[in-house]
């Protein structure tokens, strides 16, 4: 029973907490190592919890080209890292899963960092997903947004974290959520019956 109230406290701790991608360096050469990481809390961007390593169902790339690498991770201090040399050139898309001892996913994260030069992204196709229309992450610029469901969009407001602050991302009446990218890191997340989703990319 104390074990049963134990994993409850635990999940519902999570839950609690928002979760994204980071790196060492969000604009890397070919060729570069950096770390990639999971960040998780209130103190963004920096991290102040770290994900069970138990909980992680898959942490993985996927490269320009489609191959998929899973990442190698161990947990440092208050994060998840894990390296990784880009050998491509383009757009890579980073993701994590998180899901309880019995396989139920509860969270989905994923990022976009470039090398050289953005190409065209994909939807994974996620239960819960984030997905941009148009993939544009200059300072300033405006970007549309889509909550999908099972691969539906549905209209729920989004919250967005960056470095100038918090705040919220409503839909109007026959028109996408739109979201204007600020330099650094920025972090778009959405909850849905105990599930919850973020994106993560870098403005500059």
């Amino acid at each position: 029973m104390k074990k049963f109230l134990l994993l409850v406290f635990s999940f519902g701790l999570l839950s609690s907490h928002n979760f994204w991608i980071d790196y060492s360096n969000p604009f890397p050469e070919k060729g570069e190592k950096i770390e990639i990481y999971i960040k998780g809390g209130h103190s963004f961007p920096e991290s102040e919890i770290a994900v069970k390593e138990r909980l992680i169902g898959k942490f993985s790339v996927i490269t320009p080209s489609g191959k998929k690498i899973r990442l190698d991770f161990s947990k440092k201090d208050k994060l998840i890292s894990a390296e990784f040399s880009p050998d491509e050139k383009g757009t890579y898309i980073v993701y994590f899963i998180l899901q309880k001892p019995d396989g139920e996913k509860f969270y989905f994260a994923k990022s976009y960092f470039y090398v050289k030069n953005k190409t065209e992204i994909k939807n994974l196709n996620h239960e819960l997903e984030i997905v941009i229309e148009n993939f544009n992450f200059k300072k300033d610029e405006k970007i549309n947004l889509k909550f999908l469901i099972n691969g539906k969009e549905t209209k729920k407001t989004l919250e967005y974290t960056n470095k100038k602050g918090h705040g919220f991302i409503k839909f109007r009446p026959g028109k996408p959520a739109v979201y204007k990218v600020q330099e650094g890191i920025n972090v778009i997340s959405c909850e849905k019956g105990g599930k919850s989703c973020t994106i993560t990319f870098y403005g500059r």
